[in-house]
């Protein structure tokens, strides 16, 4: 059974304001549970370190 008190919308709008504050370089994903599996990808899809907002390689090469 999934616990925890903190919906993915909100990691998303928590990180994000981190991100506009600061570079964000890395996230640590733990207890990751199969069943959640579809929701990290579309969360991750959406923070700046790999959603549509990240600096990519290809921008740090120029």
């Amino acid at each position: 059974v999934a616990q925890g008190k903190m919906p993915i919308s909100d990691v998303v709008r928590v990180l994000s304001d981190v991100a506009a504050i600061a570079d964000v370089v890395g996230i640590g994903i733990a207890e990751h549970l199969p069943w959640d599996a579809l929701a990290l990808k579309n969360m991750l899809a959406h923070l700046p370190l790999i959603g549509p907002g990240a600096n990519n390689l290809q921008n740090l090469s120029h």
